[in-house]
């Protein structure tokens, strides 16, 4: 699997099969990065696509030294069942 980043998306390629595995996207708001939406195909489901499209924009709000509001489903329940992994880089409202 290899992740691309394309604007404000980080994609999931399966380079053997040439096919988008998933997706995140996220905004970024008074230097903030708002994860928006976490997309992974049904059939790639269960093995950690979306936790590698998450580590991606964590790696890129550590970089960059923002702080990162999840909203969608899967962004929530990461942050929310490893705090300590992400207190970095949370910004609970």
């Amino acid at each position: 699997m290899k992740i691309m980043r394309r604007d404000n998306r980080f994609i999931a390629i399966d380079e053997d099969k040439n096919a988008a595995l998933g997706q995140i996207t996220w905004v970024e708001e008074d230097g903030r990065i708002v994860i928006e939406h976490t997309f992974v195909k049904e059939e790639y489901s269960g093995q950690g696509v979306g936790r590698a499209l998450l580590d991606e924009v964590v790696a890129l709000a550590r970089s960059n030294n923002q702080k990162i509001i999840p909203q969608c489903v899967f962004a929530i329940k990461q942050f929310h069942d490893n705090p300590e992994e992400f207190a970095d880089v949370w910004e609970k409202k």
